[in-house]
């Protein structure tokens, strides 16, 4: 089977962005099956009702913090999964289903912003690697590391995939090397990037960017009609966002519910002002 999984912990902002991604997704295709993983007041603030929306939610320990992506694979009911963050939407022209198609022959893929390899370097210099390459090359014996963004990341439950997902389970809990902490604690993307690396694992297209982001995507901005045949999804990532996306994701969202006879009550917040945890230290 095969599903989308979005995780909804500790705080009720993501349960409710959750809700909306979820409902952007049902507009798209009704038939898709969605699974919620969640901890602490992550759905607190959804009614019985609005829960109906996911077709199945599962509650986790609340022990992983910012990693809790790399431990999906094992709570996943999906033998194939489309994990995304709570805090995009999906855009309903485009189905589900298609994506799921493209991805359905590669055991994984996410967002990659560039790689290292040797002196080969296409790092994007305004995004994060979390670490010192140097000091991640005295540790680990990595050749080409890709720059993933685990917003939105594809996987199965094959071999391959589980062991690196253990790996970088565990360089999450003892990284060795000095890290770029975000909320306190290890981001999930420095064990990915580095036990990707160590297993040999690639995205399924270098550089594949399946949403929308208007930190990284300004030139797209003013070109709406543009973003829905371009991407799958916006995403709203950070701790601040634009006036546009706002604007752009409360009309989307909006539209979604009025698509399943929903109220919208969830608008668009930037979640360092409603997460007190969100900062890079």
């Amino acid at each position: 089977m095969t599903g989308i999984l979005i995780i909804a912990t500790r705080h009720p902002y993501y349960g409710r962005m959750a809700y909306n991604l979820a409902v952007s997704i049902k507009a798209a295709n009704k038939e898709t099956q969605i699974c919620v993983l969640h901890s602490g007041r992550g759905l607190s603030h959804l009614s019985a009702y609005q829960k109906e929306v996911f077709d199945i939610i599962k509650e986790i320990p609340e022990d992983n913090g910012v990693g809790t992506k790399l431990w999906a694979i094992d709570h996943t009911p999906f033998d194939s999964t489309l994990m995304i963050d709570a805090d995009n939407l999906w855009f309903q022209k485009r189905s589900p289903e298609l994506l799921f198609k493209e991805l359905e022959n590669f055991e994984f893929s996410a967002i990659s912003e560039g790689f290292i390899d040797g002196a080969d370097n296409q790092l994007r210099t305004d995004y994060f690697m979390w670490a010192s390459v140097d000091e991640i090359r005295k540790i680990y014996p990595v050749e080409k590391m890709y720059q993933f963004r685990s917003e939105v990341m594809w996987f199965k439950k094959t071999e391959k995939i589980i062991a690196m997902f253990k790996n970088a389970q565990a360089i999450f809990h003892d990284p060795q090397i000095e890290v770029l902490k975000f909320g306190g604690v290890v981001p999930d993307e420095l064990p990915l990037n580095i036990a990707c690396s160590l297993h040999g694992v690639e995205p399924h297209l270098y550089k594949w960017q399946p949403c929308f982001w208007d930190r990284i995507h300004k030139n797209e901005s003013k070109k709406d009609s543009g973003l829905y045949e371009k991407f799958w999804l916006m995403s709203t990532g950070g701790n601040n966002v634009t006036a546009y996306c706002v604007k752009l994701y409360n009309r989307l969202a909006g539209a979604a519910c009025y698509k399943l006879g929903l109220q919208f009550l969830f608008t668009l917040q930037p979640k360092k002002r409603v997460i007190e945890e969100r900062k890079i230290m």
